[in-house]
């Protein structure tokens, strides 16, 4: 899927991934009739995450790196072997897959995300796996300016900034219309590592989509050097599809973590965040957790974590089995 593969860094190494709206279906059907009228950001609002929960109780895609002579040059450049979608009003859940990928320790790593809570589930090459709870270290009225914002999980990101334009619209005659855009390989979102075959190509995007509403069918992408064009990433999108299991089991397991006893044992760690130390407006905030699972501090946009009052030395992590203090500073 054409998604911030920033995403990565949203997650405990992360972070994905990952636009619906449209302008009224009278407006839609007459461009339509008259291409010309048609523009990327029609593409863009038709495919917000608002737009499409309007019309359907769920979405689903899926991301794959294209099979053939060039697939592990490409699955090397998207980082992922497979990047999966669910998306109701709720919450979204996240799917990313690493079979295949060099060095890297995880298997997948999966997210649930709502309004309010964000969880993980990690497994690893060696057949254990991880669970991590969000903690918000502040107040219950900050969470939903703080919680990860659901409308940028969506099937079409907003390219302009990475340069992506729109070339033309095609017609295929048969209930479905095709934008064709275009933006520079280096900055496209979708691409983490840049082959040095890729260095100044550009890439394509075939959005292939329901000419009524503009909403998404497919998404082809092509890698486009002076020699060739690479078929690069598949994405295909499904409407009101039921949630996979593992939205529910990974819900389900990490609410029995949680309730596990929070009082201070042996089996706890607590970590206490500390916003503006020794100034008049600290504020300090703390969670006792047991230690089977792990614990992501979420803070207030601007603040970056330390480890000592005077906020010299950045926070980078513990082990998630002994009490830290870490303090936050803008």
């Amino acid at each position: 899927m054409k998604l911030l593969l920033k995403l990565k860094s949203a997650l405990p190494c992360m972070l994905a991934l990952f636009a619906i709206f449209i302008t009224g279906c009278a407006a839609t059907k007459n461009h339509v009739n008259n291409l010309s009228f048609l523009t990327y950001d029609d593409l863009i609002k038709a495919n917000s995450r608002e737009s499409i929960l309007s019309r359907h109780n769920s979405c689903s895609w899926l991301s794959v790196p294209v099979q053939g002579k060039h697939f592990s040059q490409n699955l090397d450049a998207y980082g992922f072997s497979k990047l999966a979608f669910y998306s109701q009003k709720d919450c979204v859940y996240m799917n990313l897959e690493y079979k295949g990928i060099k060095e890297s320790e995880l298997l997948s790593e999966e997210a649930v995300y709502t309004s309010t809570d964000e969880v993980w589930r990690l497994c690893k090459t060696d057949g254990s796996e991880r669970y991590i709870s969000a903690w918000f270290a502040m107040s219950e009225s900050e969470i939903k300016d703080n919680a990860y914002p659901l409308e940028s999980l969506v099937a079409i990101t907003d390219g302009k900034a990475y340069g992506e334009k729109l070339l033309r619209v095609k017609d295929n005659k048969d209930g479905t219309l095709t934008f064709v855009t275009e933006s520079p390989l280096e900055s496209a979102s979708d691409v983490q590592n840049v082959p040095e075959s890729w260095k100044n190509a550009s890439m394509e995007y075939r959005y292939t989509v329901n000419a009524e509403n503009l909403e998404l069918i497919k998404l082809s992408t092509y890698v486009c050097t002076k020699k060739e064009k690479i078929p690069y990433i598949l994405e295909t999108v499904s409407y009101d599809t039921l949630p996979p299991v593992e939205c529910n089991e990974i819900r389900t397991n990490i609410s029995a973590l949680r309730s596990k006893k929070s009082e201070k044992t042996d089996k706890s760690r607590t970590i206490t965040a500390v916003y503006d130390p020794g100034t008049a407006g600290e504020q300090r905030y703390s969670v006792t957790a047991d230690i089977s699972y792990g614990i992501k501090p979420i803070i207030r946009q601007g603040y970056k974590l330390f480890i000592d009052p005077e906020c010299t030395v950045p926070y980078k992590g513990t082990n998630g089995l002994v009490d830290v203090t870490i303090y936050l500073k803008k």
